[in-house]
């Protein structure tokens, strides 16, 4: 080290020293950066695991529709439609799957009867309205109308933040007329 000093003893070019000395900047401006940096990260994963989880539902409402059009499940029951969708959403779902979603899956006289059934309605706090939906499927070349909202858990809830009682809820609806089988 090579720390000079005058004759009154105290350190020479300490100020200069001081400013050229810049070790624990890198530290500072990484913390500086690091919890926008983490919000970053975490909410592209949420919206990525997000866009799965609709992508999911899709693809399990899908499967329950097709098995229903062609006459490959002819006993339909609300456990046997929330399994089936539930048995696809398992990897972001988890084992509570089968109380959170909902399922209306409903035998309609016509495609525009099916129209206004497809439409949803929402609560007071954002919500989708659920009350009074069931299954009740027809026969062959019946119309139907499935719909299904699944409210999926966050991740990092950052969205707490700007409205405490928000839920991120997936919505599918799709209208059918099954196959004469």
């Amino acid at each position: 080290m090579d720390l000079k000093q005058n004759s009154s003893g105290r350190w020479r070019c300490l100020p200069k020293r001081f400013l050229r000395h810049r070790s624990g900047a890198t530290a500072v401006e990484f913390s500086f950066l690091l919890i926008p940096f983490l919000v970053l990260v975490f909410s592209i994963i949420e919206v990525s695991l997000g866009f799965a989880a609709g992508q999911l539902l899709a693809n399990g409402s899908e499967k329950v529709v097709r098995k229903i059009r062609t006459g490959q499940q002819t006993v339909v029951t609300d456990d046997w439609v929330k399994t089936q969708i539930c048995d696809t959403l398992s990897l972001l779902a988890g084992n509570n799957c089968k109380n959170e979603i909902s399922v209306y899956l409903q035998n309609q006289g016509s495609f525009s009867a099916a129209a206004s059934a497809s439409q949803i309605s929402l609560l007071g706090d954002g919500s989708i309205d659920t009350a009074g939906w069931g299954v009740s499927v027809g026969g062959s070349s019946t119309i139907h109308t499935l719909k299904t909202v699944y409210p999926r858990p966050t991740m990092i809830d950052l969205l707490s933040l700007v409205a405490p009682n928000a839920k991120m809820e997936f919505f599918y609806t799709s209208t059918w007329r099954n196959e004469p089988y």
